[in-house]
């Protein structure tokens, strides 16, 4: 990798770090998706400096092309961030559905009530 590339790969990891720490001041993104942020802009600003060292692991265990072996990584995170958003929104779900049970009950009891003091 050349150096003109790891300035910008390190460039892009530092502006990835600002923006995910700025959402987080802003509170427009919670601690827990903050730190897995945090940790693919941390990732992105080790690239540069672990290339070498990954290359010649990768090439010793006999994998022909390395950057294949990085998309397989870039593409793993991302399943799993799928994945975390996908358990949250299910329990943003559940949660809506407990809620709105809980509303449905209590409109209820008010209309209820509002019929038995309309009668007294």
């Amino acid at each position: 990798m050349d150096t003109t590339t790891k300035l910008l790969v390190i460039a892009i990891g530092l502006l990835s770090s600002f923006l995910v720490l700025n959402a987080l001041r802003r509170k427009r993104l919670e601690e827990r998706y903050a730190l897995m942020w945090l940790v693919a802009a941390l990732a992105i600003l080790l690239v540069p400096f672990l290339i070498p060292v990954t290359d010649r692991v990768l090439f010793a265990i006999g994998l022909e092309y390395p950057p294949a072996f990085m998309f397989l990584l870039a593409f793993l995170w991302l399943v799993f961030v799928c994945f975390s958003l996908t358990v949250s929104l299910s329990r943003v779900n559940e949660q809506n559905k407990r809620l709105l049970q809980e509303v449905a009950l209590l409109r209820n009891r008010i209309e209820g009530l509002e019929k038995h003091s309309d009668r007294g």
